[in-house]
C-alpha cells in the first residue's frame, strides 16, 4: 500500500513539474515579435531602450515609434548611455546591421540585448 501511494504521489508531483514548465514558456515574453514589441511600445511596461541602429537618413525616412537613432557605425565609439543591464532591443533595415549592433554591445558589457532584426517585419504604423 505505502508503495503504491509513494508511486501516485510521484506522478502527480511530476505532472505538476511539467505543467508548471508549460505553463512558464507561455508567460515568456519575446522582443522578437512584433505584437510584443509593440505591447512593450504601448504600454511601456518595462524599463527599454528601443535602438534604430541605421542611419539617419533611414531613420528620418520613419521609425518605429520611441526608437533612438545611433547608427552601427558608432556604437562602439558612443555606446548607450542607460545600465549594462538595461533592456535594449536594436532593430535595422532587415536584420544585418542589427545583428552586428547586438554582437557589438554584447562586447561592451551590455547583458540584456534583443535583436528584433529588419523594420521590414513591422506591420505597424511609424513615425517619421
Amino acid at each position: 500500500m505505502r508503495k503504491i501511494l509513494y508511486i501516485m504521489m510521484s506522478i502527480l508531483l511530476f505532472a505538476g513539474v511539467t505543467l508548471s514548465a508549460a505553463g512558464s514558456k507561455e508567460d515568456t515574453v519575446d522582443y522578437t515579435k512584433q505584437d510584443q514589441l509593440f505591447e512593450l511600445i504601448q504600454n511601456q511596461s518595462e524599463p527599454h531602450l528601443l535602438l534604430d541602429v541605421r542611419t539617419v537618413s533611414e531613420y528620418n525616412q520613419g521609425h518605429i515609434p520611441t526608437a533612438v537613432n545611433l547608427s552601427v557605425t558608432d556604437i562602439d565609439r558612443m555606446p548607450p548611455a542607460v545600465a549594462k543591464d538595461s533592456l535594449i532591443i536594436v532593430y535595422c533595415r532587415s536584420g544585418n546591421r542589427s545583428a552586428t549592433a547586438k554582437k557589438i554591445l554584447e562586447s561592451l558589457g551590455y547583458t540584456q540585448v534583443v535583436d528584433f532584426g529588419g523594420i521590414n517585419r513591422w506591420d505597424f504604423e511609424l513615425e517619421t
